[in-house]
């Protein structure tokens, strides 16, 4: 009795146990496989105008895009000011797909920008797009120029866009602003974030090498 008490023990330690790693390990690779449209390690903070939606174009590679979240860029990564709204239009100027990224530390946050679901989104292959992000407030949440942007998924990047004249909500940035900011209003992002389903299924798989393993110990 003695010794099948002490092995229920120790397979609920090491339940325990395992299911924590899961969670950890999990967690962790859902942040590193999270994978954005854009990428830079440089890059000069500023304040924005107030009701202008800034962000930049680009053409997608020999591949379509998929991503599922919508994102915007959060300085010191401390929490944003005030909610902003991130589109996607084609070129023509008819919008695709939005989202509202909330305010304060909300949003699911990777290298800087705070991201917000909008469901499974597909970009066709060799076309051009456009990204924006809508500031409502003058100088609340900054955004960064003077950047060199990396483009993934064979993306390759356009020019800076800004919407004029001012506007009460998410409008189509056409205007290329100041040559000096040519690279681009960072600002907005995609990305493409795992599933639930199948971080969930990682976790379990971790689960069970743990009693397995526990399992030829015993």
């Amino acid at each position: 009795m003695k010794t099948r008490s002490f092995f229920k023990t120790t397979l609920r330690s090491v339940f325990a146990a395992a299911v924590v790693a899961a969670t950890i390990l999990t967690a962790v690779s859902a942040s590193a496989a999270i994978i954005p449209l854009v990428e830079f390690s440089d890059g000069q903070p500023i304040g924005t105008h107030g009701d202008i939606t800034f962000g930049y174009n680009f053409t997608t590679g020999s591949n379509p895009i998929n991503f599922n979240h919508l994102g915007i860029w959060d300085w010191q990564s401390n929490g944003l000011g005030e909610a902003h709204q991130v589109g996607l239009w084609n070129s023509g100027g008819t919008l695709l797909v939005s989202g509202t990224v909330p305010t304060g530390t909300a949003g699911l946050l990777k290298d800087d920008f705070r991201y917000v679901s909008v469901g499974a989104q597909t970009l066709a292959a060799s076309t051009l797009y456009v990204l924006g992000a809508f500031y409502p407030t003058i100088g609340v949440d900054p955004m960064l120029v003077e950047v060199t942007p990396s483009m993934n998924f064979g993306a390759i990047f356009g020019t800076a866009k800004g919407s004029w004249p001012p506007s009460a909500g998410l409008a189509f940035p056409t205007s290329g602003l100041n040559p000096t900011y040519a690279e681009g209003f960072f600002g907005p992002n995609l990305a493409q974030v795992p599933e639930p389903g199948t971080l969930a299924l990682f976790g379990i798989g971790l689960v069970g090498l743990g009693f397995a393993r526990r399992k030829r110990m015993i």
